[in-house]
């Protein structure tokens, strides 16, 4: 079962920029993905489990030893640094998953994807396969990877909290608009929107490729309902935001998902999820770009420390 979403290419256009709807649990029916399959103006995107190896009952094929085998000495320096074997096994997890994703897209076993990491952190591929581009974010049992070609994205995933002190978190690394945007909402709505701008926001940071070090105003985007939104700025610049939009990702209740693209021209999103064994499309996200040795904290744990 292919689920597929259209996506308009330019602001001003008309219609109405979409969302993908419930991401609902990975599925049971198996799709591999391929580059034949991810033409130009498609984003694929992968809805893993990372809680699969839990229950010895529900082992799909590829051990946890297997898994950690799989990685590269930074990879398991990374995952040395976890304090608490889940959230360990999470990483290894997401990690074996981003590279047998990546595999099956370069037709490569997971130990042989030629994964770098640039200055500022971000995962990528090295030549000749840095045409294809791909993001990660995971929280929880949950991880989403996007992936496409020749265009620069990046995508969050957030279990939601109580902020009782949400407008002095979003002080720290909101925009002066946006923060106006969120103080004119009541009380009840300024978590759900501060988590629409955060997931938004980091989205965008990942598609730049700067991290979250730094100001608030390299990036702004619209934290209103609407399920996608033209960016405001991207990298300080109102006019390098032009055609990058963000879009909603409903995963579940209590997570909130954003993925962000550049390049202006109309894109496809499709679905697929995967559970061990390899893609599996139908039924239906530690970030890739943190370079914590920690669990991934959530959003109020990151921004303690955030200017």
């Amino acid at each position: 079962m292919n689920r597929a979403l259209e996506v308009p290419g330019t602001p001003g256009t008309s219609g109405t920029p979409g969302t993908l709807g419930n991401l609902g649990t990975p599925g049971t029916q198996s799709s591999q993905a391929s580059l034949a399959d991810l033409g130009r103006g498609q984003v694929h995107l992968h809805h893993i489990s990372l809680d699969q190896f839990q229950d010895p009952s529900q082992q799909a094929g590829t051990s946890l030893i297997e898994q950690t085998n799989s990685l590269n000495a930074h990879e398991l320096q990374r995952s040395a640094g976890f304090l608490h074997a889940l959230d360990r096994q999470h990483f290894i997890t997401a990690r074996w998953s981003l590279r047998a994703l990546l595999g099956g897209y370069l037709n490569l076993a997971p130990a042989e994807v030629p994964l770098i990491v640039t200055p500022t952190g971000k995962p990528t591929l090295s030549r000749p396969h840095h045409d294809l581009h791909f993001n990660l974010s995971h929280t929880g049992g949950r991880a989403l990877l996007a992936a496409t070609l020749g265009r620069s994205l990046g995508i969050d995933l957030e279990t939601v909290v109580p902020l009782p002190e949400v407008l002095g978190v979003a002080a720290r690394v909101c925009t002066d608009r946006e923060l106006t945007e969120l103080r004119s909402v009541s009380a009840q709505m300024r978590t759900a929107m501060f988590y629409r701008l955060w997931t938004r926001r980091e989205a965008a940071l990942k598609a730049l490729g700067t991290g979250l070090g730094g100001p608030p105003e390299q990036v702004e985007v619209d934290g209103g309902p609407a399920r996608s939104a033209w960016l405001r700025a991207l990298g300080g610049s109102p006019e390098s935001a032009a055609g990058a939009l963000a879009t909603d990702l409903d995963v579940s209740p209590g997570l909130q998902a954003a993925l962000v693209v550049c390049g202006g021209a109309a894109l496809q999103l499709r679905l697929f999820s995967f559970v061990g064994t390899g893609p599996r499309q139908g039924h239906g996200p530690e970030s890739d770009h943190s370079s914590a040795e920690q669990k991934k904290p959530g959003a109020a744990d990151r921004l303690s420390t955030t200017r």
